[in-house]
């Protein structure tokens, strides 16, 4: 339980600052991107329309950085689980086994501990969970950094530019 509360916090820690250096990444992104917002919304495109834009361009991405993610855990998970079956095989286990007689001494091997490999897997429902996650940290995100842009009008965004 309390290991489960120390991962539980570091996802959360990790969490929040992943949405702050994506937040800061697409605010500096989006005002390098002024301009344009503000031709698009001086040619009538709706503002909801263009932060549609700005958010289908994070989510391609973010979907595409989902996928890769999935073999590189996959991977990685297959990893964990080569090195934790050989860092137990390594370490030496010893028994005693006291008589009147004489000391017998044995060391079993992997195969007496019962351990013939370690799978370390990522279920699907854990995976369909970060995906959901990290959508809305995108979404959250996008709409936090293009929220300034988005409350100017045009006229305004325009004329900051000349």
């Amino acid at each position: 339980a309390g290991l489960q509360n120390i991962v539980f916090i570091a996802i959360a820690v990790v969490s929040v600052i992943c949405f702050l250096v994506l937040a800061l990444f697409l605010t500096l992104r989006l005002r390098g991107r002024i301009h344009e917002t503000g031709v698009y919304l001086a040619m009538g495109i709706s503002k909801g329309a263009v932060l549609m834009q700005y958010l289908l361009e994070v989510l391609i991405v973010a979907v595409a950085a989902l996928l890769i993610s999935y073999g590189a855990s996959s991977a990685i998970s297959d990893q964990i689980g080569s090195r934790l079956l050989s860092q137990v095989t390594a370490e030496t286990y010893e028994t005693v086994e006291l008589t009147d007689e004489a000391e017998n001494t044995e060391q079993p091997s992997a195969e007496d501990l019962g351990l013939s490999e370690i799978v370390v897997d990522v279920s699907a429902k854990d995976y369909a969970l970060v995906w959901g996650f990290g959508l809305v940290l995108c979404l959250a995100s996008t709409a936090l950094a293009a929220y300034p842009i988005m409350k100017m009008k045009p006229k305004n965004i325009l004329s900051q530019m000349s």
